[in-house]
This record gives structure tokens, C-alpha cells and sequence, in this order.
């Protein structure tokens, strides 16, 4: 590049007055030449004057020399003006460096850029080397080389900026030649392009993530021109379609799909071409092996740099999936099945409680079925059995199942079906839960107990008359009975002194006789009072019914010398005080009665309370019992030991399983065999209190 460089304006003006003095001396010189000339000879003067008007000519030729060159000197002086202020306020950074390395220019840019302001770069110009990136100042260097050799390509490198942060330029160079063809430096522009470079970066990021996805992805992706030929897939396409890259290449879309979808294939292309995507579309690709594949197919239309339609698809394959819909398809059919074999009504709601499932047991129990949410379950019409109170369609078990979370047994519920006929059933409900114990439904379970309520109904009836009938007929006895047992007394005195001992003998074995039987039917008095005739149930404490038997027991234990020890923890009950007091002194009588003799009766009373039930055993050091012989004890009448021995009517024991069952509990006897004591243990039901509930 040349550049003609314009003489400095104060040396032109120097010039110029220099000529002008000159000018004026010769015209000076001239004037007196011409008057000297003309005192001598005119030839003379006249050679002077024309000196003189050639001296005056050169003088204004050369005033109007210099006023030219004053007007092309402001001229060029506007146009640097001009040219400097587009440069110094040109965006990127340009400077004019001279062959001696000096700047001979700066633009402000270059603050903004590096963070050093023009003077710190005119002032040490080796700072433009500086603040290269080490790692790139050798290709710096190279490229001021190449620029002296004619090379002018640019190049990128980085700069560390005053504040140390890291940027990226672009490096444009020339070299400057003057007219001459003398080196006048080299001139550059540099623009900060961090920005761009960050974001190609950021592209090839972008682009290693998307071709790892696209490599490694588990679903098979692949590009199809319209004719279905294949351009490019990813190994999990290969892999689904068994065929190697070559191979695949030569094949197209449709030599991998079967006949059959041939239908399907129209509807896809043709929503391709409406909407410019397909599916999801399931279908089958045959494999290389001739085995199919069960796909999911999506699909987009793409338009390609050479202005033509192209296909991106995902194929995904669901074997896994369609084998475990096939499994599950056989549980959802084997637990229909055993559904609908099960005796009972099963039903199954969703999250909201809307009946989803019926089995045929339920329908047949309710006559239909509604597949309804739990604001209208009282199109179910049913009672309380207990209270024959209307049940809303809240209070449902399954209501309360999704509400509340809660779970209910065996409620019994008397109903109406959809047929018109009534029922009673028994209805129980449980929530459903997911593994984080959110509700996902309910479970309900029906079973048909109206038969069974009827019988039971009987068969309580049928028991009262016979409790009725043993009452009447046990209470009716005694009267004749007394009758007997008198007249025999008056027979004994009126005929003591003439009887002989064998009359004698005889009269006493009938009035024995009559006395046992008078017992006998009083043990079948109280038999049947259990639950009729006496005090009805009340909250009332465990430990006074104990400590009320041990006072009627009072004569006995004294009599027998026995050692009664009492343990435990003594709750209070909901039952029949007289009947508790009675169950604890027959229990207790017996361990006193049934002892060997020349031994003191030792008995151990404990009682235990667990969340549902209440414990009693009573041990003794007694005769103890046969274990062949432990299922007679409860039977009526059932004696294990003679009456010569030990006296009683063998129905206490009865009597005590009567009192346990009438509260809902149960009674067992154990013993290691004859001579090695028993233990009797009876277990009741226990709940809480009002107050306990209240507390």
C-alpha cells in the first residue's frame, strides 16, 4: 500500500516569505540599477526595468502560489479532521504501527477492548504483545512474519484484559508502503469476537450431546427420504432391525414392514402430509431373521439443505411391554375368574370411589349393580341391622374407606336389592394404598347372611324356649320334690323305732336320693338364670367380684387351711357382677374342694390385660385331672371323681362355661395328670369406657 505524504504547512510557509524577501531585495536592487542605468545609458535602463517588472511578476506569482497552497492545506486539514473522527469512533479497535514499532496511531476502541487507553499503547508499544494469551503468541508472531511476506489472511487469538478476563479477537493486517515503495509499519484491525466464539462453543457442545443422544440412545432413530429409502440411523435402530450399516443402506422402509399394515402406512403418510407428523402408530418391522418387532413408531417431516422432504422417525420396541400387557391380560382374566368363583360380592373403586369392578357373586347378591362415586351410593338402599336406622350414602363403609382411610368388618346391614327383594348382608370395606400410603381405592366385600340371620333368629328363639322350658320345668319340680322328701321325713320319725335295718337303709338311700335331685335342679335353676335372671351388665371392677367370692369362701378356705395368692393387674369390666362373682368362686371353690387329704390347698390367682382381652387363670396343688379326661369337665353333670369322696352335682364347671360365654369369652382347663394340680383360665373381651373413650 503507498501513501504520498503532503509537505508540512509551517515549512511552506517559511518558504514562501523567504521568496518574497528575496522578491523584495531584487526589486529594491533593480529600482536602483535603473536610475543608476539611466544617468548612464538608457539601454541600460531599459534592461533594469524589465528586471524590475520580472522581479514584480515573480513576487505576485509566487504570493499567489503560496494562497493556493494555504486553501489546499485548510482543505486536506478538514478532511483529516473528518477522517479522524470516523476513525476514532470506529467500533473496532484499529492502530497504525510504524516499521520502527512505534504507534502512530490508536483508536479509543482500544480501551474498551483491553482495558488500556491510547496513551498507554503510544506510550509502550510493546504492551500489544503483552496482552497476548501466552499460548498464543507464537501464532502472533507467525503472522506478523507472513504479513511482511505479502500473506494477509486473518487470524483469531485471545488477550487477557487489564481486569484478567479472557477475550477473543479477530486480527486483520496490512502492511504500508509509501510512494516509494518504502515500509511505512502495518496498519490493524482487531474486533472482539469472545461472543461468537462462546456461542460456537456452545453449538459444538450442544452438537457432541445431541449426536452422544443420538448415538446412544435406547430407542432406534432414523432419517427416510418419502420413497422410505434410509440415509442415517443410530446403533439402536440398527440393533432392532438386525441389519448391519451397509445392509440397512440398501434397503428402504417398506421391505422391513409387512403386508398387513399396508392400510395403517396410507393413514400415517397421510396425516404427514397434513400435519407434518405421525403417529404414535404401533406396528411390527420384520428383522433380518425374519422374527417381527413390535414398534411404536413417531415421525416428523423435516425439509432438507437440498430443498427436499425428509423423515426423522423414533421406533421404539415394546416386546417387553407387549409380553407384560400379555401377562397381565392373563392375571386381569385369571382374577376375573376367581372372582367370580368366590361366595362372596366383591367390589373394587378407584381413587374418587367410583365402582370400577363387580364380580358376579356381588351382582347376583344386590340383583344389578351401579358403577357410581361415592355422592351417590345411596342409590344402594340398606339399614342398620341393629338400629333399623337408614344409612346415608356418607356413613357406606367404602364411603368411609376413601375419606377417612378407614377399615370395617363385618358390619351387618339389612338391604334392598335392585330386584325389590331384602337381604341382610354382611359389609366390609378396605382402603387401598400406594407404597407412599396415598389411598388409590377400596375393596368391599359382601356376603349373603340372610339365611344364616334366619336360622340364628330360630335358634335363639328355639334356645329361650328351652331355658324358659328348663326354668319352668326345674322350678315346677322342686314343689312335688319337697312333697317327697317331706312325707319320707315324716315316715323316718313316725317309723324310727319299727324299722329294721334294711327298711332303714333303703329310707335313707330315697331321702338321699330326693335331696341330690333337689340340687340338681337347683344347679339347673342357675343354669338357666345366666342372662336372664341376673344383674345386667354394667361397668363395674374386676377385683370387688373377687374380693366378694373370697367372702362366701371365707368358712371353706379356713376350713381347708388354703393359701390363696393373688397377682396382676385387675381391670374394670363391662359384665354381670353377680355373674363374674359367681364364675370366681365356683372356679376358686373347686381349687379349695378338690385337694388330697393331709394336704393345704395352695392356689395362685392371677389376672393379665392385653389390648383386646382380659386373662384370669387359677392354679392349684390339687388332685389334678386326666388329661383324656379334660373335655368331660365342662359337660353337664359330668363328675370325674366319686360322690363318696367328693360331693357336688358335676354341674359348676358348666355352669362357669355358661357365665364365660354369655360374655363373649372362652374357658379352658389344664393339668399334667392326676396328683400334678390344675390351672382353669378363662379369657373375656374387654373395651374401653365412656370415661376412658372421653379421656
Amino acid at each position: 500500500m503507498s501513501l504520498k505524504m503532503p509537505l508540512a504547512p509551517a515549512g511552506l510557509k517559511r518558504l514562501v516569505l523567504g521568496v518574497l524577501l528575496v522578491s523584495l531585495f531584487a526589486f529594491a536592487l533593480a529600482a536602483i540599477l535603473i536610475y543608476q542605468s539611466y544617468q548612464q545609458s538608457r539601454v541600460q535602463a531599459g534592461l533594469a526595468a524589465l528586471f524590475m517588472l520580472m522581479t514584480l511578476f515573480s513576487t505576485g506569482l509566487t504570493y499567489w502560489s503560496w494562497k493556493r497552497q494555504q486553501e489546499a492545506i485548510e482543505v486536506l486539514s478538514k478532511q483529516e479532521a473528518k477522517f479522524r473522527t470516523v476513525a476514532d469512533y470506529m467500533f473496532d479497535w484499529e492502530y497504525w504501527q510504524g516499521p520502527d514499532q512505534k504507534i502512530i496511531y490508536m483508536t479509543p476502541a482500544c480501551e474498551r477492548v483491553t482495558g488500556y487507553s491510547q496513551a498507554e499503547f503510544i506510550a509502550d508499544p510493546d504492551l500489544l504483545m503483552r496482552i497476548i494469551y501466552p499460548e498464543d503468541r507464537p501464532v502472533m508472531e507467525r503472522h506478523f512474519n507472513d504479513i511482511v511476506s505479502g500473506v494477509r489472511e486473518p487470524v483469531d487469538f485471545r488477550i487477557v484484559r487489564r481486569d484478567g478476563e479472557i477475550r477473543w479477537i479477530t486480527h486483520y493486517c496490512r502492511a504500508i508502503t509509501g510512494d516509494d515503495g518504502q515500509s511505512m509499519g502495518h496498519r490493524a484491525s482487531n474486533r472482539d469476537v469472545t461472543a461468537a466464539h462462546q456461542a460456537q462453543a456452545a453449538l459444538r457442545a450442544s452438537e457432541e450431546k445431541l449426536r452422544g443422544l443420538y448415538e446412544l440412545a435406547p430407542l432406534g432413530i432414523a432419517l427416510t427420504d418419502m420413497q422410505g429409502h434410509f440415509f442415517e440411523f443410530n446403533r439402536a435402530f440398527l440393533t432392532i432391525c438386525g441389519y448391519s450399516e451397509q445392509e440397512l443402506k440398501t434397503l428402504d422402509y417398506w421391505t422391513l414392514t409387512p403386508e398387513k399394515y399396508a392400510a395403517d402406512e396410507v393413514r400415517q403418510l397421510e396425516s404427514l402430509a397434513r400435519t407434518g407428523r405421525y403417529g404414535p402408530y404401533e406396528k411390527e418391522y420384520r428383522r433380518k431373521d425374519g422374527s417381527l418387532v413390535p414398534l411404536c413408531l413417531n415421525g416428523v417431516l423435516i425439509k432438507g439443505a437440498d430443498g427436499k422432504d425428509y423423515i426423522w422417525s423414533i421406533a421404539e420396541d415394546i416386546t417387553d411391554r407387549k409380553r407384560s400387557e400379555e401377562a397381565l391380560k392373563r392375571q386381569e382374566s385369571l382374577l376375573r375368574t376367581v372372582l367370580d368363583s368366590l361366595p362372596v360380592g366383591v367390589w373394587v373403586t378407584d381413587t374418587k370411589g367410583t365402582i370400577q369392578t363387580v364380580n358376579e357373586a356381588g351382582r347376583c347378591i344386590w340383583g344389578d349393580a351401579r358403577y357410581i362415586g361415592p355422592e351417590h351410593y345411596d342409590e344402594y338402599i340398606g339399614w342398620w341391622h341393629d338400629t333399623g336406622k337408614l344409612i346415608e350414602a356418607q356413613e357406606w363403609a367404602a364411603a368411609r374407606a376413601i375419606r377417612d382411610g378407614e377399615t370395617s368388618l363385618d358390619e351387618v346391614v339389612d338391604i334392598q336389592c335392585f330386584d325389590g327383594t331384602r337381604k341382610t348382608i354382611l359389609n366390609s370395606a378396605i382402603p387401598l394404598r400406594a407404597d407412599h400410603g396415598e389411598i388409590m381405592g377400596a375393596i368391599i366385600v359382601n356376603q349373603d347372611i340372610t339365611e344364616r340371620i334366619a336360622a340364628e333368629t330360630a335358634l335363639l328363639q328355639s334356645n329361650a324356649d328351652l331355658e324358659q322350658f328348663a326354668y319352668s320345668v326345674s322350678h315346677d319340680m322342686r314343689q312335688p320334690l319337697r312333697s317327697v322328701v317331706g312325707h319320707l321325713q315324716l315316715l323316718e320319725r313316725g317309723l324310727s323305732g319299727k324299722l329294721d335295718d334294711e327298711n332303714r337303709e333303703n329310707l335313707n338311700f330315697a331321702l338321699d336320693g330326693a335331696r341330690r335331685m333337689d340340687e340338681m335342679i337347683v344347679s339347673l335353676l342357675d343354669y338357666s338364670r345366666v342372662g336372664r335372671k341376673t344383674e345386667s351388665k354394667r361397668w363395674m371392677s374386676s377385683k370387688e367380684a373377687l374380693d366378694e367370692a373370697l367372702g362366701f369362701l371365707v368358712p371353706a378356705i379356713e376350713e381347708a387351711g388354703a393359701e390363696i395368692k393373688i397377682g396382676g393387674q385387675w381391670p374394670r369390666i363391662f359384665a354381670s357382677r353377680d355373674e363374674i362373682t359367681r364364675l370366681f368362686q365356683n372356679l376358686i371353690g373347686n381349687a379349695v374342694k378338690y385337694h388330697a387329704i393331709g394336704q393345704s390347698p395352695r392356689i395362685e390367682v392371677r389376672s393379665a390385660v392385653s389390648a383386646n382381652s382380659w386373662r384370669v387363670s387359677v392354679r392349684d396343688n390339687g388332685i389334678g385331672i386326666d388329661p383324656r379326661q379334660i373335655d368331660r369337665l365342662f359337660q353337664f353333670f359330668s363328675r370325674l371323681q366319686s360322690r363318696a369322696r367328693f360331693e357336688g352335682t358335676g354341674m359348676g364347671l358348666a355352669l362357669c362355661r355358661r357365665i364365660v360365654e354369655h360374655h363373649g369369652g372362652r374357658i379352658r382347663a389344664e393339668s399334667a395328670g392326676e396328683g400334678q394340680g390344675s390351672t382353669f383360665i378363662f379369657e373375656l373381651p374387654i373395651k374401653q369406657s365412656d370415661d376412658e373413650i372421653r379421656s
